[in-house]
Formats: structure tokens, sequence, C-alpha cells
């Protein structure tokens, strides 16, 4: 018996909807499972790029107790705020200070022959211009005539005064002629033109002015000379550091330093005779030796004037504000080194007054030490200027501290030029004008910064003996 199709085989249509209905269902909600999982790997990744720089921040603040400035020697002199100042890049010479020629050193010599009776100064001494230093019985032959004929001149200009008083009175009464007063006139003209030309003459031979006023008033020869220090009232120091005229009221006069002492009480000199050495160091020079390279950086600093900066002693003393006085004539054949010089202010550092009434000085600078001189080639422009010690290396970085409060921040920083004296930043922003820095103790911080976080640090990175 035949059997009809609907009976047989039951409709496909309805199952093949349910699958495609289930099949949808499923894709969408692993669709909305996978934004789910996407969305919370992104907001997590957010979260951890949301604060990056507080991280860092944490790394680079190092807080720093009261001891431990000390310790590091922070007091308020090496805690300053920056501020970017004109800096023009320089190259370094070497030099050495010298005597200046002709100003630097003093000899003092006998006048006259005689025999030194007294030593009035020892070696090592400073005294002033015009200060005694030796005395000499006078034996030479030539003063004691001039003496003798200055006193001939004296009496003989006393006669005819006495002789003009007379004929005076007697031409006023008519009994002389006025012919035979003018005669009398002319004559003590003649003495008085003598009697100055033997005073210049006794001047010369050594005499002072005091001495020769006294042979005028006790009309006795002299029989001692005292040998004086020279008379440098053209050349005195002020405050200000520059030369002026002794005669100013702000200007003290220079003290010379006794270098050498060539007598001894009893000693016959003759005339011209070496007596001592004086030293006038209150200005010097510094001798820098430069390369052929370096001499347009010379004729240009020469030229405009540039202000120059010398760094002196082993204690790097800084002295700016130089002038080149001079450029050598000749490159040494050996050495191929050009010779110039610099001008040098000094200046009495101590002054030291012992039990006996001497007294003794010591100077800022003294010839022999050697310098650094720093000779500008390139225009002056704004930068940040630190101490060499603010500024340490870490690795390919270079870093300075910023105080806040008792912590220190790392701060990078970007390096145009360094010395053994000081490092110039550039100023990309880094740093801003009111920012305090340590001025010192860069190197030590970062060794202390990095065992802060748990990492070694070579203790001698980045740090310049």
């Amino acid at each position: 018996m035949n059997q009809s199709p609907s009976a047989d085989h039951k409709p496909v249509f309805p199952v093949v909807l349910i699958l495609i209905v289930a099949s949808v269902a499923w894709w969408q909600q692993s669709r909305i499972l996978s934004l789910f999982i996407a969305a919370d790997a992104a907001g997590e990744q957010h979260a951890e790029d949301e604060h990056p720089h507080d991280h860092a921040a944490d790394d680079d603040r190092l807080p720093v107790s009261d001891a431990a400035r000390a310790n590091l020697g922070l007091t308020a002199e090496f805690l300053w705020p920056v501020a970017a100042s004109a800096w023009s890049r320089s190259v370094s010479i070497p030099g050495v200070i010298r005597a200046q020629p002709g100003t630097s050193i003093w000899h003092v010599s006998a006048p006259l022959t005689g025999v030194v009776t007294r030593v009035l100064a020892i070696s090592g001494e400073a005294v002033l211009p015009g200060a005694p230093l030796f005395e000499i019985r006078l034996t030479h032959e030539e003063l004691v005539t001039a003496q003798t004929g200055f006193l001939q001149l004296l009496g003989e200009l006393d006669v005819e005064q006495e002789e003009i008083a007379r004929l005076e009175q007697a031409a006023a009464g008519g009994a002389v002629a006025q012919r035979t007063l003018l005669e009398r006139v002319y004559a003590r003209d003649r003495l008085l033109a003598s009697l100055s030309a033997h005073r210049e003459s006794l001047l010369l031979h050594g005499m002072t002015l005091e001495q020769v006023s006294e042979i005028e008033m006790q009309r006795k020869l002299v029989g001692s000379l005292l040998v004086r220090a020279p008379e440098l009232a053209a050349v005195a120091s002020n405050d200000e550091g520059h030369a002026g005229l002794g005669n100013e009221p702000s200007a003290p006069a220079v003290p010379l330093v006794i270098s050498t002492m060539s007598v001894t009480t009893g000693q016959a000199v003759t005339s011209g005779e070496h007596l001592c050495e004086l030293l006038n160091l209150s200005q010097l020079q510094i001798e820098g030796h430069a390369f052929e390279s370096d001499l347009r950086a010379l004729q240009t600093a020469q030229a405009e004037n540039l202000p120059i900066a010398a760094v002196i002693g082993n204690d790097r003393q800084q002295a700016i504000g130089l002038a080149v006085q001079y450029l050598g004539t000749q490159v040494d054949t050996d050495t191929r080194l050009l010779p110039f010089y610099v001008g040098l202010h000094n200046k009495v550092q101590a002054t030291h007054a012992a039990a006996d009434g001497r007294t003794y000085v010591s100077w800022q600078y003294v010839p022999g030490q050697r310098a650094i001189l720093q000779i500008p080639i390139e225009a002056a422009q704004q930068r940040i200027v630190l101490p060499a010690n603010a500024v340490a290396a870490d690795g390919v970085e270079s870093c300075v501290f910023r105080r806040n409060g008792d912590v220190f921040e790392r701060v990078a920083v970007q390096v145009l030029h360094q010395s053994p004296e000081q490092t110039v930043l550039v100023d990309d922003g880094s740093l801003f004008p009111g920012d305090v820095v340590a001025l010192r103790g860069a190197h030590q911080l970062l060794l202390a910064l990095k065992n802060q976080s748990g990492g070694g640090v070579d203790p001698h990175h980045g740090h310049t003996h």
C-alpha cells in the first residue's frame, strides 16, 4: 500500500531555521565576549600608561636629611636658583704668572761712596715708598766738596743781603748812587742762581730736601746719608683694582717687599753698588703659551678687548675681566708656541705686624703660579652655567638635582660644554629660572638615588679627579 509523502517525511525547514538562529546567537555572544576582553585589556593598558611620569618621578626623587646635606656640604651658598646668563665659548691655554718687567722689581743702589752704618730693614719685610732702608756715612770727596761749596755760597749770599740793606738806606739819603745798589742786587741774583744749581746737585747726589734744608738752617755739613725706598706715588691700588695716583685719598700706597739684602752693617760700598732688591707685586702678568692655530682668537680678543678669565693655582682661584696686553713677536722654534701676555692686578691678601714692629704681607698671587687662561672664541649667548660638581653623568645622560623641600629630584639636562671648573647647559626647559639646584655633590646624590632604587652604580662613573 502506497503511503503519501507527507506521512513518510517530516518537514526540514524548521530544523534549519533553528540551527541558523542558534549559530547567530553563539556568534554574537562570542563577539560580545571578545569585545569585553579587549576592553578590559585596553583598560588595564590604559591604567598602566595613565601615570608613567608618576612612577618615574618616584624613582627620581631622593629624600635628603639635614645631616646628609651637611655631609655633602650643601649649605645655603651651594643651593642656589639657576638663571640663564651670557656665556661665550672659549679655548683654554696654559700660562704662568710673571713679574711685570720695569715695575715689579726695583734695585736700590748706593748713591755715593761710604760705609753702611745702619741697616734699617730686613729681608721679607714690607715697607712703604720713601721708608728709610740704610744709613751710610759719607766718605765721598765729591759730595763733601759739593756741600762745602753750598755752604760758601750761603755765606756769600748773607754778605750780599747785608750789603744791599746798607746801600738801600744810603741810596735813600742820596749818599750812594743807585747804580751801585743795582750792581749789588745783580750780584745777589747771581748767587741765588748758583745756590739753586748747587742745591739740585746735592739732590742728584742722593740727599733729600730735608737734608739740604738742614744744611741751610744749621750751616753744617751732613756726614751721613739715608737711603730710602723708591717713591712710587704714581703706582697705588684702590678697592676697584685699578692703578691710581698716590695723592688720591682713597688710594693707599703699595707696599714694597724686600726680597734680597746684599749688604751688612759696617760694609764699605761704592757709588752705584747694589744694596737690596724690592718687589712691587701690585701689577703682574700671565705669560700664556698658545699654538699658532690660536693666534686668530688672540688677535680678536686683543682687538675687541674681550674679557678673559683665568683659573690660578691649585686652589683654582678665578680672575675675570682680564685683557691681552700684547702678543709675542716670534714662535718658539722648538715648542712651536707663541707667547702672549695678559695683565693681572694683584692685591694684599693678609698683613701681619710682628712683635718687633716690622710688617709682613702676603699677596693674592705670586710669580711662578700656574694658570689656565680662557680665551673667548664665540659670541656670548644665554646659557645656564653651573659648577662642574653640580652635574653628574648617568650613562649616556647627564643630570642635576633640583631641591623640592627635603627631596632632591633628578632632572636630565643637555650639556653644551664641560670643563674642570664649570658645566654649560642648554636652556631647553628642563630647568626653569628660580629652580634651586645642588651646586655640588651631584655624583653622590646620584649614587644614593641608585642605591635607593636597588640598582648599583660604578662609584667612579662620571667622576673627574
